[in-house]
This record gives structure tokens, sequence and C-alpha cells, in this order.
């Protein structure tokens, strides 16, 4: 996805959370809340987001934290 920074990082926290879920689940609440924010880590990836695609990662940030 050249060129595409904004949509490969949102679309790898959703499948890095998906992943720390299915893998936090045996082991109880604590692991799925720590895999879950583990993933939100990918959002520092954001600071290297060009300022042309910096809307579409608000949003997307907003959506996460919001849902």
């Amino acid at each position: 996805m050249q060129g595409q920074l904004a949509v490969s990082t949102i679309l790898s926290i959703v499948i890095s959370g998906i992943f720390g879920y299915v893998i936090g689940r045996p082991f109880g609440l604590m692991a799925i809340m720590e895999a879950l924010m583990a993933g939100l880590m990918g959002a520092m990836l954001g600071e290297m987001i060009p300022i042309t695609q910096m809307m579409i990662m608000i949003a997307a940030m907003d959506l996460f934290i919001f849902l």
C-alpha cells in the first residue's frame, strides 16, 4: 500500500486488535486488555503520516477510542 500510510496504519491496528483478542481470550480479561492496548501502539506510526492524510488518521483514532 505504497503512499497510503494512514490506511495501512489503521488496518494494522484493526488486525492486531483482532489477533490480540483471540490470543488473550483464553487467559482472561487482563490479557485481552493488554493485547488490545498493545495493538493501539501502532498509532505511534501515525507520527510519520503526511499532513495530507492526517484527517483520516484522526478520524480513525477517534473511532477506536469511542467504541
